[in-house]
């Protein structure tokens, strides 16, 4: 056995070759164990690495971690998730103290680990979701962003669009390519709001990616705390509960019900800018003024048309389980449209 303590590893090699050991630090390094546990308990983990092929792949005794040496594998294959195993089996260790004769783990520590857990997962899920496409070929548009050839062409061949902008398109087509292409999302359609433009224009899209073509635009309110001016611009997004501002982000929609509302459609955030939806209860329901507490609204006109479920209805018009909903803000791309006007 080996034990490390922080980065500084035990002199004594003997027991490993060079290339095992250059394994395990640079594992280490890689998946920052140490970082986050330090983080959260303002002190580094005693790990322990074991040859002892009959000896399970992780474990957490004496307030040490012992790990298996041929479980490096997984390390290096995917650090995130061998990093969240680990926390969680120090977690559960901590718990069940009497028999693994560990330190108890206290309320404030439990919720440090839980923390520690949901950053983690939002970061494995996020990596894994929507893995992103480089393109060479593309142009710079009028706001400096760059867009590849490919959705040029795309945007080109959509029909139905001149409310929509070739920004927006983009960014929304790119991740639902993406979220579909891992089967993280339903393909055939998906929804798209532009909080770069003014609520007072079409900015709220339903697109058909099987015909190519916008089927539906109509306006959209925001979260009065995101627009300070009341002029009827975005001036900021925001992911905590309690900020009563719009986020911005993909959402996969799941369906929801309550009294004040009847059934709805709840967008259930997988971006680093909305991870916190579901939480914050930023659902995507008709409009009943001019401003909402942060959901996504529109009018009860076009939620019929598109098939959003509303509080009149005792079922959703239509299946929206499952697909993607987009919503888009990029202060440059503002400043473009705003040019416009």
């Amino acid at each position: 056995m080996l034990l490390f303590q922080s980065t500084q590893y035990a002199s004594n090699t003997r027991l490993f070759s060079k290339e095992a050991l250059e394994i395990i630090k640079s594992t280490f390094s890689y998946c920052e164990l140490n970082s986050y546990y330090k983080s959260v308990f303002g002190t580094t983990i005693s790990i322990i690495v074991s040859e002892n092929r009959a000896q399970s792949g992780m474990d957490y005794k004496d307030n040490r971690l012992i790990i298996n040496m041929g479980y490096f594998n997984s390390a290096k294959e995917n650090p995130l998730k061998f990093t969240l195993e680990a926390i969680k089996t120090m977690q559960a260790a901590r718990k069940n103290s009497s028999k693994t004769k560990c330190t108890p783990l206290s309320k404030e520590e439990n919720n440090a680990f839980e923390r520690s857990i949901k950053t983690i997962e939002r970061k494995i899920m996020l990596k894994e979701t929507i893995p992103i496409k480089i393109e060479q070929e593309g142009k710079y548009t009028k706001s400096k962003i760059f867009i590849s050839q490919k959705y040029v062409d795309a945007y080109k061949k959509l029909k139905n669009k001149e409310n929509l902008s070739l920004e927006a398109f983009t960014y929304a087509y790119s991740i639902y390519e993406g979220a579909t292409d891992a089967g993280k999302a339903k393909k055939g359609k998906f929804l798209l709001e532009d909080l770069n433009k003014n609520s007072k224009e079409k900015r709220f899209y339903l697109i058909n990616t099987n015909t190519m073509e916008v089927e539906h635009s109509c306006n959209s309110a925001h979260g009065f705390a995101s627009d300070k001016n009341k002029d009827g611009w975005v001036d900021s997004v925001s992911n905590k509960k309690g900020s009563y501002k719009s986020s911005s982000g993909a959402y996969i929609l799941k369906k929801g019900k309550n009294e004040k509302f009847g059934h709805f459609w709840m967008p259930a955030g997988i971006s680093t800018t909305n991870y916190n939806s579901i939480e914050r209860g930023t659902w995507l329901h008709y409009l009943r003024g001019n401003y909402s507490g942060g959901c996504h609204t529109i009018k009860v006109e076009d939620a019929k048309k598109i098939g959003l479920a509303l509080k009149d209805y005792s079922a959703p018009a239509s299946n929206w389980e499952g697909y993607l909903f987009i919503s888009y803000y990029d202060k440059k791309v503002q400043n473009s449209y705003k040019k416009k006007q």
